[in-house]
């Protein structure tokens, strides 16, 4: 018997997503059932109400099978409410057709083959229900009988050939709007080609109404699109497609390109010395080296001959278990774009170190030790009004002291106002400052640098708890700072605690992915946080102090074996000496130690 041509969508889905672990998703719908239903059409309710409680969380086929439920269960009540014998019952099922028609013909196994839904084991729960999930498939010639179609995206948005074959037909497709676009999408036009759906199907049945209602204006649609493929079908549109979708993207690439070697950057060098300098920047691993003459013309080159550089190779065979990151893109633009990577050798003659001075953590230490030993620095410092230069519309390099080596820069990058006015007067392109001192890293790496006048990242690190206990007795005393809080001193330390105003909830992801304590972060910011920490920051630990220092003197091109910076390091670091953790400049308090 021909299928009858009644307003029906019909839906041939291939790679439906379901969970095998979950039970084909009955198990949790049966937890929601009260009481053990007691017959198939109860059973096929209460589960399409199960799944209607959760339908924002379902994949768009899913919902369609939804949809699908509640259409036949709408027809089933009124046969039932019409019908005055099981005879007519049967005339009437025959005749009602629900409205929409969309489930499952195959779905993807365990091991990656595609298999029929009819009677599978991981369908069978939903058929003992009667509930709409699983259906036979169609051919394309028992599709295009059909009055509407339907076009439903899974994991990504819908496919090519789906959409293709669907939009030839007689009949009127209704496609599924994704931001999943195919190539072709630019040529289909809504509401001359298609009936538009939204990405969570809540307006499907809308439009089917619509559709119902404007028979002359749906059948305009239907035959729109059917001319659409007929003309990217034919000659002169599979012409015009080759030349907008493949020629055109691909002379705009091969003019745009410029050989390694003639580039200002890497002039006169080949591309495998391009990656070995830039060891780490983006893990770029060389897989092939293919000639092009052919597809057969590649040949493999990771191996031993694939570097000039070992260091890269050692990079990618995770000695450590874990998965190395691919490319930069879990690193912030800001920290990708103009930092170098950890692993590159320093260049203190193109680079301008930015320390982060996380509150608490030794910074003034790093600080007044760099003063030492006769760096010039830009801190809040170089601003202060007793030495003239706070107000000047020019970068000054000079010395607070003269008896002492170290230098100020007359700007204050340690607040982002500072920053602000260190980014118009030049501070890292003027090159004039040996270290950047900042509490603000996030904004100062988006405003004082750029891919020309590259930084290198230093911080120290200490436990979260000892910082937090050290914040607590030094704003009591330190009036001169600006978050002096002499009314802590009433408090004892749990008292304080319990105020719930530390504002230091995940301070250093925070800083690094540039959230404000009133926005919510996640894991996706502690992975972000996490990248740049391990690519783009040199770390300190301050329990570590000394030897953490010996590493940023490297960093930074400080000589350890001239009589001055030893002398700087001793007098921070002696053994001889009496200080608080084997610190010179540390706020003495009690201590917390760890319990149970």
């Amino acid at each position: 018997m021909e299928r009858p041509r009644q307003p029906q969508f019909s839906q041939a889905i291939v790679k439906p997503s379901i969970d095998s672990d979950d039970d084909d998703g009955l198990s949790s719908i049966s937890t929601t059932l009260k009481n053990p239903p007691t017959s198939r059409m109860s059973r096929k309710e209460d589960a399409l109400a199960a799944l209607k409680e959760d339908f924002d969380n379902l994949t768009p086929r899913w919902k369609g099978v939804v949809h699908t439920a509640e259409a036949e269960i709408e027809v089933q009540q009124q046969i039932e409410e019409r019908a005055r014998g099981i005879n007519e019952a049967r005339r009437m099922k025959e005749q009602i057709l629900p409205w929409a028609n969309i489930k499952f013909s195959q779905f993807i196994g365990n091991e990656g083959i595609k298999a029929k839904t009819l009677g599978s084991r991981e369908y069978r729960k939903w058929e003992r229900i009667d509930f709409p999930a699983v259906g036979e498939n169609m051919s394309l010639e028992e599709l295009a009988l059909y009055k509407y179609h339907i076009d439903l995206g899974g994991g990504g948005g819908t496919t090519w050939s789906g959409t293709f074959h669907k939009l030839a037909m007689p009949g009127l497709l209704f496609h599924h709007v994704t931001p999943t676009k195919d190539y072709f999408h630019d040529y289909m036009k809504p509401w001359k080609h298609f009936v538009p759906v939204q990405p969570n199907l809540n307006d499907l049945k809308e439009k089917y109404d619509w559709a119902q209602s404007h028979q002359a204006r749906a059948f305009r649609i239907a035959r729109g699109g059917s001319e659409l493929m007929r003309y990217l079908s034919s000659p002169e549109g599979m012409e015009e497609r080759f030349r907008k979708d493949i020629l055109e993207p691909l002379r705009a690439v091969i003019n745009a390109y410029i050989p390694v070697g003639q580039t200002t950057e890497f002039k006169g060098k080949t591309w495998k010395e391009v990656i070995t300098q830039s060891e780490g920047e983006g893990n770029m691993l060389p897989i092939l080296k293919c000639t092009g003459d052919s597809s057969a013309s590649c040949e493999k080159i990771v191996g031993k001959e694939a570097f000039l550089d070992r260091k890269m190779i050692r990079r990618f065979t995770n000695v450590e278990g874990a998965t190395p990151l691919q490319g930069n893109r879990q690193l912030m633009p800001w920290a990708h774009e103009f930092f170098v990577d950890i692993n590159k050798k320093p260049d203190t003659t193109r680079e301008t170190a930015l320390f982060w001075h996380i509150p608490k953590s030794g910074g003034t230490t790093v600080k007044n030790l760099y003063h030492c030993t006769g760096q010039t620095l830009a801190h809040r410092g170089g601003v202060d009004p007793k030495f003239g230069y706070d107000h000047k519309d020019e970068l000054v390099v000079f010395k607070p002291r003269e008896d002492q080596h170290g230098k100020f820069v007359n700007v204050d990058t340690t607040i982002k106002e500072g920053i602000l006015r260190a980014k118009e007067l030049g501070l890292v392109q003027s090159h004039v400052s040996d270290i950047i001192f900042t509490m603000e890293p996030t904004f100062a790496g988006q405003n004082l640098y750029d891919k020309k006048n590259k930084g290198r990242i230093l911080a120290l690190f200490r436990h979260p708890v000892d910082r937090m206990v050290s914040k607590f007795y030094y704003l009591q005393v330190a009036d001169w700072e600006r978050g002096y809080r002499p009314d802590w001193a009433n408090l004892s330390l749990m008292e304080w605690i319990k105020k719930a105003e530390l504002k230091d909830d995940n301070l250093i992801v925070r800083k690094l992915v540039e959230k404000s304590f009133s926005e919510p972060i996640d894991e996706n910011d502690l992975m972000r946080a996490k990248a740049i920490l391990r690519r783009r920051v040199v770390v300190g630990l301050m329990s570590q102090m000394e030897d953490s220092m010996h590493r940023f003197n490297i960093v930074l091109g400080v000589d350890e074996s001239s009589e001055r910076n030893r002398q700087c390091m001793n007098e921070y670091f002696g053994k001889s000496k009496e200080q608080v953790g084997g610190m010179k400049n540390a706020n003495k308090h009690p201590k917390v130690c760890s319990g149970y």
